[in-house]
């Protein structure tokens, strides 16, 4: 599966009230972690994206911020990134460490700078929150409908590590049978720490390393390398795509093609719910029942003024129902 402009083709549900998206979305399991019969790490997990428009892509910030006649996002990332790094240094109370990029990316998501990265959310109710709050951030009409991502972790992962290895002129299946003298502990530090080296390896690859990452894509979903209030409060996790010639939804789609899991498409991997935005008042009360909110997600002062506001618009500023 090459998906050269759009979004990787997915399963798409239409959902048009609470009752039917609550239903689909329960269906989802909550993470676990297991071992396989090899003594590898399963780790079973989805990671939801929730879109104000079911007309937006599965597109990070960088991307967004391309100009047509411009430079590529990844070369506009780097300039951006350097930027930041020589300013940033001014404001931080501890240098992080030189190499370490992920961790500059993630402070620079953090802070609102454009770039590779793709937010998502272990909570599918959490990514139905964000998608009602930008169908509200952009007055869309009832005639409209929002957009629910959910894709699965693990597959993605799996597949990335087939990549990393083809990417590293190792075997596709380099890696089968080299937990047999390790421990469950053992296992699940090598899966976790494995896809970390990978990523370090990948961000600045260049040559025949980075020609290969472009030619089957390559995306892997990872853990923030520290959490901020905000990041726990929404249960955060972030897509990473590491193919710098390719769109982030480019790069996705080309890995979860037959190339590299060798077994066909696999439609179960990705899902999307299309849901209709006159769902969205029933969805939003629900939601807030569920104390799934602006303060919730966001614990700081921004959080408390969304709130009054939620407040305002939800339970304080309703046409009065009692009898006179």
């Amino acid at each position: 599966m090459t998906e050269e402009a759009g979004d990787p083709q997915a399963p798409t549900r239409q959902c048009s009230s609470w009752k039917e998206i609550a239903e689909y979305l329960e269906w989802f399991p909550a993470p676990e972690i297991s071992l396989g019969s090899e003594g590898e790490v399963i780790r079973n997990a989805w990671v939801f994206r929730g879109l104000g428009s079911s007309d937006y892509k599965l597109q990070p910030s960088i991307e967004r911020d391309l100009r047509p006649d411009g430079i590529g996002w990844h070369a506009l990332e780097h300039a951006v990134s350097d930027e930041f790094k020589a300013r940033a240094r001014l404001h931080l109370s501890a240098l992080l460490i030189p190499g370490d990029e992920l961790s500059w990316l993630a402070l620079m998501q953090h802070n609102g700078v454009p770039t590779r990265l793709l937010d998502f959310t272990y909570s599918p109710f959490i990514a139905l929150y964000f998608a009602v709050r930008g169908c509200r951030a952009t007055r869309c009409g009832s005639g409209e409908s929002v957009c629910l991502w959910a894709i699965g972790e693990d597959s993605v992962n799996e597949t990335f590590k087939v990549v990393a290895r083809v990417a590293k002129g190792e075997s596709a299946r380099a890696n089968i049978g080299r937990e047999d003298q390790q421990d469950e502990r053992d296992a699940l530090i090598s899966g976790t720490d494995g896809i970390r080296r990978d990523i370090e390896k990948f961000l600045p690859a260049r040559g025949n390393i980075k020609h290969k990452l472009n030619q089957r894509g390559c995306v892997c979903a990872i853990f923030p390398p520290a959490f901020n209030l905000r990041m726990a409060s929404q249960q955060g996790a972030f897509l990473l795509n590491l193919a710098g010639d390719l769109a982030f939804n480019e790069s996705l789609g080309r890995m979860m093609g037959p190339a590299n899991n060798g077994s066909g498409d696999r439609p179960e991997w990705c899902k999307k719910f299309d849901i209709a935005a006159k769902a969205i008042p029933e969805i939003e009360h629900k939601l807030f029942q569920m104390n799934i909110h602006e303060q919730s997600l966001f614990p700081d002062m921004q959080g408390l003024a969304g709130l009054i506001g939620q407040r305002l618009r939800l339970h304080w500023n309703r046409p009065c129902t009692s009898g006179a």
